[in-house]
């Protein structure tokens, strides 16, 4: 999935897609989750999984400046 350990706490991490790196200003997503408990990991990171994937479709999808 998308954990990262780091130390004790976990860490979601998502790459972000090569088609709107350039546009996203990021090459990946990274926050922390704040519990080194990975049960907690992994409900906290699907969540953020989806948010990141309705951010990623929002920004591909947005109008581009003439």
């Amino acid at each position: 999935m998308f954990l990262l350990r780091r130390g004790s706490i976990l860490y979601f991490r998502r790459r972000v897609p090569d088609v709107i790196k350039g546009s996203f200003g990021k090459r990946e997503v990274i926050k922390s989750l704040k519990t080194s408990d990975r049960a907690t990991a992994l409900r906290l990171a699907s969540d953020l999984l989806r948010q990141t994937t309705i951010l990623f479709d929002e920004h591909l999808n947005k109008p581009k400046l003439s």
